[in-house]
């Protein structure tokens, strides 16, 4: 189990499942707060949210229950 989706995750045996993260859209929200301190808004911080994605690979077993 890994966080981001890098290329090396799909190339270890077993392939490591991930929790695949919009690392882009992160930089970008933490680059739009940076700014808006340097500006002198000094409101609270605020807290973001991202939307992720679990990509299951052959690290990561299915539990079944009956």
């Amino acid at each position: 189990m890994w966080f981001d989706n890098l290329e090396w995750t799909r190339l270890v045996s077993p392939e490591l499942s991930v929790v695949s993260q919009p690392v882009l859209g992160m930089k970008q929200s933490a680059a739009t707060e940076l700014l808006r301190r340097i500006d002198g808004d000094e409101d609270e911080f605020r807290t973001t949210f991202c939307d992720t994605e679990f990509v299951y690979r052959a690290s990561t077993c299915l539990l079944y229950t009956s």
